[in-house]
């Protein structure tokens, strides 16, 4: 466990590198949340068509998922401050932004071809409601790590 934390948290201040390893993250938790997201409300989707009058719970999928994300993030970001001597604002917005990039193709991906999405056995508010979250981690995920990256503690 110790060894997989070494390899996943930041170890200099070059936010390229760093970026590139926030990618690689990222690229992960995008994709897990998304498989979580609509497996659970493809769940309930099911339950619902059986007569049960579930509501889809969103509210969990943004508590087991969005809060996990948003501290990974801060807490990715505070390790990289450490690093950072000079312009932790601009280093860190870089930062997110570049941690970013996956986020930003899985988006295009999705825009360019809503139409395939339309497709999928799932219902229409299954995938908006999908998306909702997914736009909210990817304005989230920069500021997270722009803040992690500013904080600082009163020596």
């Amino acid at each position: 466990m110790q060894r997989r934390k070494k390899i996943i948290l930041p170890k200099s201040d070059n936010q390229f590198k760093e970026g590139l390893r926030l990618m690689i993250m990222n690229l992960v938790i995008f994709l897990a949340v998304g498989i979580i997201s609509v497996g659970l409300f493809w769940i309930v989707h099911r339950i619902r068509l059986l007569g049960f009058p579930l509501p889809l719970p969103v509210w969990l999928v943004i508590l087991g998922t969005g809060i996990p994300s948003c501290i990974f993030w801060f807490q990715f970001g505070k390790i990289y401050g450490t690093f950072v001597k000079e312009r932790p604002f601009v280093k860190g917005l870089t930062l997110g932004i570049i941690g970013n990039v996956p986020g930003f193709i899985i988006l295009y991906v999705t825009v360019s071809n809503y139409s395939w999405l339309n497709t999928l056995p799932l219902d229409p508010e299954i995938i908006r409601i999908t998306y909702i979250i997914f736009l909210m981690l990817l304005v989230l995920m920069p500021i997270m790590v722009l803040l992690g990256s500013l904080d600082k503690k009163p020596k």
